[in-house]
């Protein structure tokens, strides 16, 4: 929330890059701290579908964030925007205060423990994976507009059709892992990946790159459910650490 705040008065690049920074930090620890919550409070048979319900929370957000906070910027500017993500910071904040029970505190790992994970090979493939995967998504997000040649209520659409197979994905592939498994899911949701990413390259009618973002969106946000589940049965024993190691991958 503060770094968001002081984000909308930054006054140069610099002051901006840094509370950025301040902000991704911050937010960094949500990820795997929710995850290791969801995966244990549910039957290691439902643990994908816990891990996704989590996802498609981060997912719900960028569905209907990243075009409210255009929209936002548009009517208002830019500054006012963050202030808006300011206050839902806050927002968020007293609601885990209010309605997260607190877990058993744990014995905190010493900094050389936190690495102990890193020497599995196995572990060091699936992050490599989660890395390669995730670029190979957000290379192209990053150019939403040139990647779709779309732009104004065109791009605003597209993001939105992003968003919302953003959402479905990643759901879906919290019911696929528990059923399929893992490494069954992943392959489906690389191949329509490139896929997806193939045919937006076209640039054909409006139509097609509609139904192509959402097939992106899908299978992008499909990726982290089942890594974190590999991880999880992998190495159960450093569960947050490994779930962090994976957040810091994404």
């Amino acid at each position: 929330m503060l770094a968001n705040v002081a984000t909308a008065w930054a006054s140069d690049l610099g002051v901006l890059l840094a509370t950025r920074a301040a902000a991704g930090a911050a937010a960094s620890v949500v990820t795997p701290t929710a995850s290791v919550l969801a995966a244990g409070s549910v039957p290691a048979s439902h643990r994908a579908r816990a891990l996704a319900i989590v996802i498609a929370g981060l997912t719900l957000a960028t569905a209907v964030g990243v075009p409210s906070a255009s929209l936002l910027s548009n009517l208002v500017s830019w500054r006012g925007s963050l202030v808006g993500v300011a206050v839902l910071c806050a927002m968020c904040a007293g609601g885990v205060l209010l309605l997260v029970r607190s877990s058993p505190a744990a014995k905190t790992p010493r900094l050389r423990e936190r690495f102990v994970p890193l020497a599995d090979p196995y572990i060091r493939r699936v992050l490599l994976i989660t890395v390669t995967g995730m670029a190979a998504a957000y290379c192209p997000y990053t150019f939403f507009g040139q990647s779709t040649g779309t732009a104004g209520n065109e791009l605003t659409t597209a993001l939105t059709a992003y968003g919302v197979g953003a959402v479905v994905g990643s759901l879906a592939s919290g019911r696929f892992t528990d059923s399929w498994g893992p490494d069954r899911t992943l392959t489906v949701a690389y191949t329509s990946l490139a896929l997806a990413i193939a045919v937006i390259a076209t640039h054909g009618p409006f139509v097609v790159i509609l139904s192509a973002s959402a097939v992106w969106g899908a299978a992008s946000w499909a990726q982290t459910p089942p890594q974190q589940h590999r991880l999880l049965t992998h190495d159960s024993a450093h569960a947050t650490m490994v779930i962090g190691m994976n957040a810091s991958a994404l």
